[in-house]
């Protein structure tokens, strides 16, 4: 498990590298934001509910309409 977070981490690193330096074919989607703060995405903190699984399309929707319209 150890080995597979450090190549985790370092293909994070990559990535960040690469969209520091000006790369805009790279966009991110952040877990910080990926449910909301008010623990209705979730049932008995683990499993998800349809409001979870709204909050995260439309999430990656946004994400996916600044990368086809750049």
């Amino acid at each position: 498990m150890g080995n597979n977070v450090t190549r985790q981490n370092e293909s994070i690193s990559n990535l960040s590298a690469l969209k520091n330096e000006k790369n805009k074919d790279i966009f991110f989607i952040t877990a910080k934001q990926l449910i909301g703060n008010d623990h209705e995405a979730t049932m008995m903190v683990q499993h998800l509910t349809d409001l979870r699984f709204t909050r995260i399309s439309e999430t990656i929707n946004k994400v996916l309409e600044q990368a086809i319209n750049k």
